[in-house]
């Protein structure tokens, strides 16, 4: 049996396979007495079952070819492009007047993103238009997170990052390994600030901001060439690079350019580098290109090219096994492994032996343990923040079963094969469960490094659930309308995802920003609070308040504190030092301390209140109280 009936013939199993896959999840459930992760897996195994029986479906539907791009739409493509650009100088005339992004803005860039998915299939689709359409609306979104408010600072990691962007910028040098050994090795994300901050004239806050969007958004072009390069269909490179530019988990990044952020970018331009020097004539230029790019992404961040190498010898076993061409040598794989080992061991060897340490430890493997944050109860709200992935997963496993059926001799099955080995790093899984996998081994960072995979598989379902109605007699339009419906829904719940700044949506979590007031009572603290003093506060502050000591502050005349996070508030009287208290924020919505959220309620109030009037109040504004216990 040849290789190319070996994964038809897989292909045509896959559907049986998806169905006892499930099945067997559900009962393992049951079987260890948590019902709740079978209501939970119902988020993939609905469109799980849904898509292996319109697999089933398609199969029997053989004229069903994506072997080139079909125009289906007769719609004016000047039409939707100028609708476009209305809407979109609207959307951001909304981020410049209005303080906070209300419910019509998102509803404004759910129909923008529908009009780009429309152009996509219209008959007169410009592929330079539609890329740059995609560039601005991602452009405009992430902007409406990080410009918009006085500090984003996302899950937090941002602030430690713009301390040691701030003593690279000022002394010239990179950080003293002595203090900072986690990064001191891996200096590339500082010294871009800092430089960026020195010839823009901007500070590093703005300057990080600034840079990290056209750094991000460029991606758009290189998935765009990645994709129409290995499988030659422009109309399905489209679609991906929208879907792409509209998943939760990019949006999010989008926002959050830390230094996994930027080696995933380094990451995908080396990839792309790397399939160009194997079909164009100038090999040694992109090859040469690739290794400079290789060489970036292990100094700008520590562990993210021990993922990145993982998904690479990946793909390269599934191109071995699936692929018409071999875009992936033995060369370049064994060049990757040997700089970054060699790097590691070499001349980073003290983080090397801190890290190994730290993660290979018996007492890390005794026993499974489950995420804190997976509790009975909440199952139900799982289901509905999940609803953009339920309808991920049902296009993804369509357009994997259809691309491995149907597309002998394309390299699009390699994609394929790789996207099905990989769906349990992207959607929720008992894997997702553990803190082991997920907290130890930070394997939801490799949700980025797949994205672009992910969408390419969705963007191929699409096409192939599309054709299938069509093939049922439905009319062109209403087909069409049934696929943008899915669409929409799946983009305005991926939106949203990331909406907390917005109260329509009944987020309860903690803003992501910190507004002036709250700026102007820390910068009361860095200015009269003695350098070193003990600092307590919430989470988000105590993060903002991260600067060490270390031998260059003085002379550089930076702040640092022993930063402090509250444990609890009945634990207020007995720090030494001081208390800084977010007012507003615990209002609003709650303060995160050490053993848990803290709410608003009147009786955790007047606890709080109570505790702190035994200190002396020494600085107060709208959104921030300082006290300090001697």
């Amino acid at each position: 049996m040849t290789k190319d009936n070996k994964i038809h013939s897989f292909a045509l199993a896959l559907p049986v396979l998806i169905l006892l896959t499930v099945v067997s999840g559900f009962l393992l459930a049951f079987a260890i007495d948590r019902p709740d992760y079978a209501i939970r897996g119902l988020a993939t195994g609905l469109p799980a079952i849904l898509a292996s029986l319109f697999l089933v479906l398609i199969y029997h539907k053989r004229e069903i070819e994506l072997t080139s791009s079909s125009n289906t739409l007769i719609i004016n493509q000047r039409t939707l492009s100028a609708l476009f650009g209305i809407l979109f100088n609207v959307s951001i005339l909304i981020l410049l007047l209005i303080p906070f992004r209300p419910w019509y803005y998102f509803v404004l860039i759910l129909i923008l993103y529908s009009l780009i998915f429309t152009q996509i299939f219209s008959r007169d689709a410009n592929t330079l238009i539609i890329l740059s359409e995609i560039i601005l609306l991602m452009a405009s979104v992430i902007g409406g997170m990080t410009l918009k408010y006085p500090l984003y600072f996302g899950w937090t990691d941002i602030l430690p990052h713009l301390f040691f962007a701030k003593i690279t910028y000022l002394s010239g040098y990179t950080l003293p390994i002595d203090y900072f050994l986690e990064y001191a090795n891996f200096p590339l994300y500082h010294i871009l600030i800092a430089e960026s901050s020195y010839l823009l004239g901007l500070d590093l806050k703005n300057t990080l901001f600034l840079i990290a969007i056209p750094l991000y958004v460029i991606l758009i072009v290189f998935i765009y060439k990645l994709f129409n390069l290995t499988t030659r269909n422009s109309q399905m490179s489209l679609l991906t690079c929208l879907i792409y530019s509209v998943t939760s988990v990019v949006i999010l990044y989008g926002a959050y350019v830390v230094t996994r952020t930027v080696a995933y970018v380094g990451f995908l331009i080396m990839i792309y580098l790397t399939y160009k020097g194997h079909s164009d004539k100038n090999k040694a230029v992109y090859r040469f290109l690739a290794i400079l790019l290789c060489i970036f992404v292990i100094l700008v961040h520590q562990v993210s090219i021990i993922q990145m190498v993982i998904l690479i010898l990946l793909l390269f076993v599934c191109e071995r096994i699936a692929g018409n061409k071999q875009y992936l040598s033995n060369n370049f794989l064994l060049l990757v492994n040997v700089t970054f080992i060699g790097y590691w061991f070499f001349y980073a060897y003290s983080f090397t032996r801190g890290l190994m340490e730290s993660h290979i430890r018996p007492e890390h493997f005794e026993t499974p343990v489950v995420k804190a944050t997976v509790q009975s109860g909440n199952e139900w709200s799982f289901l509905v923040n999940h609803i953009d992935t339920s309808i991920f997963l049902f296009f993804a496993l369509i357009g994997i079963g259809y691309i491995l059926w149907k597309e002998n001799k394309k390299y699009a099955r390699v994609f394929s094969l790789f996207a099905l080995f990989t769906l349990v790093l992207y959607t929720p899984n008992p894997i997702q469960l553990l803190w082991q996998s997920m907290v130890l081994f930070r394997f939801d960072r490799f949700m980025l490094i797949l994205a672009p995979f992910m969408s390419f598989v969705m963007s191929a379902g699409i096409f192939a659930f599309l054709y299938y109605l069509m093939s049922k007699n439905l009319k062109i339009r209403s087909a069409f309308m049934i696929v943008l419906v899915l669409f929409s829904i799946f983009s305005f719940y991926s939106i949203i995802s990331n909406a907390e700044d917005s109260n329509y949506f009944g987020s309860t979590t903690n803003r992501k920003y910190f507004i002036d007031e709250e700026l102007t009572g820390y910068d009361h603290v860095s200015g009269h609070v003695p350098f070193g003093s003990n600092l307590h506060s919430d989470y988000e502050t105590s993060r903002y308040f991260t600067q060490r000591e270390f031998n260059g502050s003085d002379a550089l005349e930076l702040p640092y504190y022993r930063s402090y996070m509250i444990n609890a508030y009945d634990g207020i009287p007995d720090y030494e030092g001081y208390i800084l208290i977010r007012e507003k924020q615990f209002l609003d919505t709650k303060l995160a301390f050490e053993e848990g959220d803290y709410f608003p309620t009147s009786e955790n109030q007047i606890q709080l209140y109570t505790y702190l009037q035994r200190n002396n109040k020494i600085y107060s504004n709208t959104a921030v109280d300082l006290y300090h216990n001697s």
